[in-house]
């Protein structure tokens, strides 16, 4: 049996060849170009199937209450001849494939910290040549999708799209390698009682970017993390947040323990075509007056700033409790600026501190400073599946 982590994309223009080689990577008897449409919401699922199904009856599994499952869902499953010795399936789009719209490659991972919910972990187009193999004992859920831009809406896949099964001679037994519960983020703070409270923001009369120059001492050895509020003037902030959504460069990132989107501003605002609201605060940001602000509030010397990154998260998505290593002095201090966050949000970073959680405010234009460390346990809770928006922030972290 061989244990594949994640699916494999392959680039062929002979898919009979491809498959006869996977089958003998696979151990399998035979490969099937299928055809079967496996409707889970307004995507297609391409495997495991068998994670779905209680006991081979028309009921899924309490973890995918999420996905909005039908009648048609198993009448697609129950089109699958063999599906005891099923190892593997995928969808190969050939490489002659012109139209404009390509499909998507949905990826989700069930998390423990959030009672097994899957959660999307990846979105990529599928390119003409490509094959998406996906074994039944894959860590992860993998779907494929295709969204119509000219009428605004997901639709049936392109007929051009090629759907294939490997199977076993015999009925196949699924086992996985490892059990990855064992190497979920234990340290949540939602498998433990504590008591909480709220972190009152300290309040600039105009802004911290307009006050830098004269701001006090704001962290303690007791308390290492801080709130302010507002880091720049609405008109100004309201500038950065909109050219900081509308850019293309997004990038989605996800490990075990966060799911979320980056941006490298620093390259970016060196684009000839880069928003000046970039560009501008890019300059504010790397001046000394703001190390030097930042070394006055959290009373740490710091000589630069060495991390300029924005960061998206959405409906689902979320930060586990961690703590953040210094590297030697170059992460010493972060300030966590929220740009954009959803209405419905009370909380954001939550600090850990013997057995109470500091629960900072969910207020856009508002910035949480802390020093980096062991005594600096923080989280980003789950942002909600009903939010109204994303949650957007900027990180800057101050080091030597």
């Amino acid at each position: 049996m061989k244990y594949l982590r994640y699916p494999v994309n392959f680039y062929t223009n002979d898919i009979n060849s491809l498959c006869l080689d996977i089958c003998s990577f696979l151990g399998c008897s035979d490969f099937l170009f299928d055809n079967y449409r496996i409707p889970l919401s307004d995507s297609f699922l391409i495997a495991p199937i068998r994670k779905f199904i209680v006991n081979g009856s028309k009921s899924f599994t309490s973890d995918f209450t999420r996905f909005r499952i039908s009648g048609n869902f198993f009448d697609a499953i129950n089109k699958i001849k063999n599906i005891d010795n099923l190892v593997a399936r995928g969808y190969y789009l050939p490489h002659t494939y012109s139209h404009p719209q390509l499909p998507t490659l949905i990826i989700y991972k069930q998390m423990n910290a959030y009672g097994n919910k899957p959660v999307i972990i990846s979105e990529n187009l599928v390119r003409p040549g490509e094959f998406i193999l996906v074994t039944e004992n894959v860590e992860v859920i993998a779907t494929i999708s295709f969204y119509d831009e000219v009428n605004d809406t997901h639709t049936s896949l392109p007929n051009e799209l090629m759907s294939i099964s490997f199977f076993n001679k015999e009925n196949y037994t699924i086992d996985y390698f490892l059990e990855s519960s064992n190497f979920d983020n234990q340290k949540t703070i939602n498998n433990k009682v504590y008591s909480y409270t709220d972190v009152i923001p300290h309040r600039f009369e105009k802004s911290f970017f307009e006050e830098r120059t004269i701001v006090q001492q704001l962290l303690t050895e007791e308390f290492q993390f801080t709130q302010i509020f507002p880091v720049l003037n609405q008109k100004l902030h309201e500038e950065l947040l909109h050219d900081i959504k509308q850019s293309t460069l997004w990038v989605k990132r996800h490990s075990d323990n966060f799911i979320q989107m980056s941006l490298d501003i620093l390259e970016m605002s060196k684009l000839s075509d880069c928003p000046a609201s970039i560009t501008r605060i890019i300059e504010e940001i790397k001046k000394p007056e703001t190390v030097q602000a930042i070394s006055k509030i959290s009373d740490i010397s710091v000589k630069y700033v060495n991390e300029i990154y924005a960061y998206r998260m959405q409906n689902g998505e979320f930060f586990d409790i961690h703590e953040d290593h210094h590297m030697n002095g170059k992460l010493l201090v972060r300030f966590n600026w929220l740009l954009q966050l959803p209405t419905n949000r009370k909380h954001d970073l939550r600090f850990v501190k013997n057995e109470t959680v500091y629960c900072c405010q969910s207020v856009p234009n508002s910035a949480t400073i802390f020093r980096l460390g062991e005594q600096t346990p923080h989280d980003v809770s789950l942002i909600s599946w009903d939010a109204d928006c994303d949650r957007i922030n900027i990180i800057l972290t101050f080091g030597n």
